[in-house]
């Protein structure tokens, strides 16, 4: 044993610490022939390299491109439903503020912006027409239907 190991005994009585230093003997009877760890040779690891580089900037083109096409498109638009029973009928949806008209006509769909609208109405209201529904709250791609019917009047009696 060294001096060093010696001092380290000395110390910590109940302990006694391995050393590096084996009897010859030991060492040459009991040695097993070690298999050299394989180590890729240079051209390899620098082709592993370049493949590890190529698909970590194919990542980041797919990941750029996916993130400027989803804040170019923004949100998908939902699609009203409409149906009327009176062709000269025009609907109001207001949300925020802003009104937005949906077209002429007695059956057709039109994409609007996803949001709340507070606010549908005639835009010219008369008595013989009905609106349902009076709000909408539209997911992105989800429909809403709007519907305007006449409503028969009773006869005075």
């Amino acid at each position: 044993m060294s001096k060093r190991s010696r001092r380290r005994n000395a110390r910590n009585p109940g302990k006694t610490q391995m050393t590096t230093e084996q009897p010859e003997s030991l060492t040459k009877a009991n040695s097993t022939p070690q298999t050299p760890i394989p180590v890729p040779s240079p051209r390899r690891r620098s082709v592993l390299r370049r493949l590890f580089l190529l698909l970590a900037v194919a990542g980041l083109i797919a990941v750029a491109v996916f993130a400027v096409n989803k804040i170019q498109n923004g949100p998908r638009p939902g699609i009203i439903e409409y149906s009327s029973d009176d062709p000269n009928a025009q609907v109001i949806l207001e949300k925020d503020g802003e009104e937005t008209l949906l077209k002429r006509g007695t059956k057709f769909t039109q994409q609007v912006a996803p949001g709340y609208y507070t606010k549908l109405r005639l835009a010219n209201p008369t008595d013989e027409l009905k609106l349902q529904p009076s709000f909408i709250n539209m997911d992105a791609g989800g429909r809403a239907v709007v519907t305007v019917r006449r409503v028969q009047k009773s006869p005075p009696r």
